[in-house]
């Protein structure tokens, strides 16, 4: 089977079909309630429960599963996001610099590199709240980049 049919997105839709079922049988056995037709009632009854306790657990799952989807994609989208702010800020060798030589860094003959350290992690904000399509169009922006680079 594909890895799309046991996907987060398709788990919690699956739930949530499972949640409808269970509200319609639970409407259906109010109804019966209503009518005063207890053994009706007691038999869709019974029914609606299996199907709320198999929603719940359909439901669980799920977020389970897209907690664990969640915390596998974040390094790896820190390392995409990390590898654009390189490419275009070359924010390493800013940090280093930094890091390295305070003074140097807070000289007005690095006001250039400030500058462009700042706009780097305003840069970095903005990246944080892009989408999983925009950080790959980025990525394969700079892929051939980097490939043009090494053919000319």
């Amino acid at each position: 089977m594909s890895d799309a049919i046991h996907s987060p997105s398709s788990q919690h839709k699956q739930a949530a079909a499972e949640h409808e079922i269970a509200a319609l049988q639970h409407r259906t056995v109010a109804e019966f309630h209503d009518k005063r037709m207890p053994h009706a009632a007691r038999r869709i009854s019974a029914d609606a429960r299996e199907c709320s306790i198999k929603a719940y657990a359909q439901s669980v799952l799920a977020c389970e599963h897209s907690e664990i989807e969640e915390s596998r994609m974040k390094p790896a989208r820190a390392l995409g996001i990390r590898r654009i702010l390189d490419a275009r800020f070359s924010l390493s060798a800013l940090e280093e610099s930094r890091n390295t030589d305070s003074r140097w860094w807070n000289s007005e003959r690095n006001d250039m590199g400030r500058g462009i350290y700042g706009e780097a992690l305003r840069e970095l904000r903005r990246l944080e709240d892009a989408t999983e399509g925009e950080l790959d169009a980025e990525l394969a922006a700079i892929a051939r980049q980097e490939t043009f680079a090494r053919f000319s």
